[in-house]
């Protein structure tokens, strides 16, 4: 998971945001330049980098806990989730209670579906 700065020079003063690109290069989520709060897709989308300039984050905005990459998600149904990404853990009940060992939410976000 890596987050990605705009660094465009556009013509018409466009503003730059800060993207999460997961393993799969597909955006899981943005932050609009001058906000803190990330929005997150119901599902990861292509990332179009076609033009564009872009530099990596080491810490940013998408983490909620610095010790471990903790990434808070909406579920389809809009309840906040919370990713674990350095343990591979959800706390959605499809993770706590599947066989997989596994979620949608974790797999989107590890890029794997």
């Amino acid at each position: 998971m890596r987050a990605l700065l705009e660094t465009t020079k556009w013509s018409d003063n466009t503003p730059n945001h800060l993207y999460l690109v997961n393993d799969a290069d597909r955006v899981v989520a943005y932050s609009i330049k001058g906000t803190e709060t990330p929005f997150y897709f119901s599902r990861p989308l292509p990332f179009d980098q076609r033009g564009r300039t872009f530099k990596e984050v080491k810490q940013h905005p998408f983490v909620t806990e610095q010790a471990e990459q903790i990434i808070e998600v909406a579920g389809s149904k809009g309840v906040i989730y919370k990713v674990n990404l350095s343990n591979n853990t959800c706390t959605c009940s499809a993770f706590k209670f599947g066989r997989k060992g596994t979620c949608k939410h974790l797999e989107q976000l590890k890029g794997t579906k």
